[in-house]
């Protein structure tokens, strides 16, 4: 709730800065989302405003792969929230990374994930197959794509 008035912070960081133990945050973190009947409460409603403030954290973004980066998100977000699927942080982080694959930009997991307010290396690599998955595709066959073959839909005539 607090990314959805525009505060981006973590359970982790918060506790840094108030010095309040990690543990009772996340108790009352737990009861707060219990009590509005979400299952987040630093969580963002508009993941791709996630990721596009995670690119204003990145440092040697090209205009080219912010605009391609954030036309994939709005795709891939579009087909998970089709399917009542949550777009994680660590999704998110691991389409900017599969864009800068595909794209042959220098945007490694650690940079991206230094960036991002949460999320982890591991995170990226166990939900690039899962997101994946959803799509029908693999990370084999994404980063054979183009980014525009990928927004054509061109995979889902193969």
């Amino acid at each position: 709730m607090l990314k959805d008035a525009g505060y981006g912070v973590t359970l982790r960081k918060h506790s840094e800065l108030t010095k309040i133990e990690f543990s009772a945050i996340a108790k009352y973190a737990k009861r707060i989302a219990r009590h509005f009947n979400k299952s987040y409460v630093f969580a963002d409603q508009n993941p791709v405003r996630t990721l596009t403030d995670t690119l204003e954290r990145m440092d040697g973004v090209t205009p080219e792969y912010r605009q391609s980066a954030i036309l994939v998100a709005e795709r891939i977000y579009k087909v998970l929230s089709d399917s009542t699927i949550r777009y994680t942080p660590n999704m998110q982080n691991s389409t900017l990374w599969l864009v800068a694959r595909m794209m042959d930009e220098p945007h490694s997991q650690k940079k991206i994930i230094e960036a991002a307010l949460n999320g982890s290396e591991m995170g990226i690599r166990t939900s690039v197959p899962e997101m994946l998955s959803y799509i029908g595709l693999n990370k084999e066959r994404m980063l054979s794509m183009s980014v525009e073959e990928f927004l054509s839909g061109a995979y889902k005539y193969e």
